[in-house]
């Protein structure tokens, strides 16, 4: 269901940009003008303040755009690569049982789209027990983050990988099939 909604969303943007292309090529010598032009300046900025597209893009590179960016804009996209989460559906569960907050503001929309400026402020909510640093499903990176600024991410994937590292199979008694 989000992938239709966003591949609607980017439906509609791709739309509006070709409109705005085929009226600037049917008055080739002025180009875009009056409303057209303040029409394609507003997308862009939209886009742009929501970091799907860079900032020097321009109306073609619309057409250009895929699913996949507006996907990476939700919210609950941006909690895993914040590290607040350590997999999807638990970033999911966070956001929609009320853990999360932009601004200090409770965040319950996992789709909700995510500006630029407001991707700084992504955190915990001030009275959800994962703001606690040894609360169990608090990721580690970012309970390790925390309480020693020097650790790097790096290091602590690597910790958690080898954690998390599955154990050897092996010996044991063979099973053997029916005869």
């Amino acid at each position: 269901r989000e992938v239709w909604k966003a591949a609607s969303k980017l439906r509609m943007y791709r739309s509006e940009a070709r409109t705005l292309l085929a009226s600037a090529a049917n008055s080739q010598e002025r180009g875009l003008e009056g409303h057209q032009k303040t029409q394609s300046e507003e997308i862009l900025a939209k886009l742009i303040r929501y970091g799907i597209i860079k900032s020097d893009a321009n109306i073609d590179d619309i057409l250009s755009l895929k699913t996949e960016n507006i996907l990476e804009r939700r919210l609950q996209t941006q909690v895993l690569r914040l590290g607040l989460a350590r997999t999807v559906v638990q970033a999911r569960q966070f956001i929609t049982h009320g853990h999360i907050a932009i601004n200090g503001r409770k965040a319950t929309v996992p789709g909700m789209l995510v500006s630029k400026e407001d991707e700084m402020h992504i955190g915990y909510y001030s009275t959800s027990p994962l703001v606690s640093e040894s609360h169990p499903e608090r990721p580690v990176q970012v309970a390790a983050s925390l309480a020693d600024s020097t650790t790097t991410l790096r290091a602590v994937a690597e910790a958690k990988q080898a954690r998390e590292k599955p154990p050897e199979r092996g010996g044991g008694r063979k099973k053997r099939g029916r005869r």
